[in-house]
């Protein structure tokens, strides 16, 4: 909910980013807790049973919003923005979003004219990334732990942690978007929860209620503050406080589970929204990007319009895609095939999101007037097809060169009467990072 309320706007939680800081820590201790739950019961783990149930907790719902999410776009952004579009969708299909941002030098946090709709899953990309390399690591560890080694397991995730916490300090001062979406820079948040999780396992916290209570209050009061503009901090520094208010937290709540505080986390409604919570974050920065575009509301407005839709949109999801595939006893027997399948499925997903990005139909426009909300207004009667030999990517491409690449560039609309009546062109933008702007002009001028 801090994610979403930040990207609605809300000026109150600027940095409710650290939302997704809390949440690594968590997907570390949750799925710590996992492996060293089958682990203890076996003394062996399945992997091939472990990226089975990966693959159908998260692959259903993500690939549903890839293919929907190309389609909506294909309609609401002019055809020289939808081959970055596409290539982002292919690699938010591929769990690799968060590279393609790197390499593209895309600021996380930057007020964009046309922000990408599958930026938001540079965080789930980290998090299969961590999930596809984890087990072997904590398989590896345990094993040498069985030779008379207790301490290595967590060592050798502290160790990890140690590392990748380093290596967050030393991409803040070399390449701020790098530090923020590499994989090694943010594993420290991950591996903090890893660990928690196997000294939780071995040494469970005595606390009274009361000290328990105030523990876990302690943590979620850090969380909450940090999320606001109250403080002003780096980007590592607020990552690091989140991290460790996160484990101050879980602390808390698992040394006093009928605290106020735990009960209250346990309620069945707080428990089901946490149950959904990973549809919620898929589906509400494509909803915020929409209303944004054809509303001119008060930030507040979008986050409550954004928090109910995204919610029923993962409710759909959780009831009628995500629980279906993951409890059928079916593919629960078949992991090899579910493997396959996911890899396939995840290729196709790519590929579909490309061919409804790679359409030339006209795009909506949204203008926005300052006394009301935004109203679109379609062109695509008005006027003619577009060009039909366009290279759509050299054109997007003229941030370098400032120039447009040899192509019809404008359309004419004729009146009524048959006269030229208006012009849309398109336009290189000084200023704009190379953004091409639809411009109308008329005998009005």
């Amino acid at each position: 909910m801090l994610v979403v309320v930040f990207h609605a706007g809300m000026s109150a939680f600027g940095n409710g980013f650290v939302g997704v800081d809390v949440f690594f820590v968590l997907s570390g201790f949750l799925v710590t807790n996992i492996l060293l739950t089958e682990l203890g019961r076996t003394d062996t783990l399945s992997l091939r049973r472990f990226y089975a149930r990966r693959i159908r907790r998260l692959l259903p719902a993500s690939a549903a919003l890839i293919v929907a999410t190309a389609f909506m776009w294909s309609g609401l952004v002019p055809v020289t923005e939808r081959p970055s579009v596409a290539a982002d969708a292919r690699w938010a299909a591929l769990y690799a979003a968060n590279w393609r941002f790197v390499g593209t030098a895309t600021d996380y946090f930057a007020e964009t004219l046309s922000p990408s709709p599958f930026l938001h899953f540079w965080s789930l990309a980290i998090e299969e990334q961590f999930y596809m390399v984890f087990p072997l690591v904590v398989v590896g560890l345990w094993k040498l732990s069985r030779r008379g080694r207790p301490s290595v397991l967590p060592i050798g995730l502290g160790v990890g942690l140690a590392v990748s916490l380093g290596l967050q300090l030393y991409w803040v001062r070399q390449d701020t978007v790098r530090a923020y979406y590499g994989t090694d820079a943010r594993l420290y948040q991950l591996l903090a929860g890893a660990v928690l999780a196997v000294v939780l396992a071995r040494h469970r916290p005595t606390m009274s209620s009361l000290r328990a209570t105030l523990c876990a209050l302690a943590g979620l009061a850090v969380i909450l503050v940090i999320s606001t503009s109250w403080f002003d901090m780096s980007l590592s520094n607020r990552g690091i406080l989140a991290t460790l208010a996160s484990l101050t937290l879980l602390v808390g709540l698992e040394a006093g589970p009928r605290t106020l505080l735990g009960r209250g986390f346990s309620r069945p409604t707080m428990v089901h929204l946490g149950q959904i919570s990973y549809g919620t974050y898929l589906w509400h920065w494509p909803i915020v990007l929409i209303v944004q575009r054809v509303f001119v509301l008060p930030a507040w407005v979008v986050a409550v319009i954004v928090t109910i839709a995204a919610t029923a949109m993962a409710e759909l999801s959780s009831q009628l895609l995500e629980r279906p595939i993951r409890r059928n006893a079916f593919l629960d027997m078949r992991p090899r095939s579910v493997i396959v399948g996911g890899i396939t499925s995840s290729v196709l997903v790519a590929l579909v999101a490309t061919a409804l990005l790679s359409t030339d139909a006209p795009s909506r426009l949204v203008r926005q007037e300052s006394s009301g909300p935004v109203v679109s207004e379609s062109i695509a009667d008005e006027l003619g097809p577009s060009p039909r030999d366009v290279d759509w990517e050299a054109v997007a491409g003229t941030a370098e060169t400032g120039v447009l690449p040899d192509i019809h560039q404008c359309w004419a609309a004729n009146t009524s009467d048959g006269n030229s009546g208006s012009m849309l062109c398109l336009l290189p933008v000084a200023g704009l990072g190379g953004k091409l702007q639809t411009t109308r002009s008329g005998s009005k001028g």
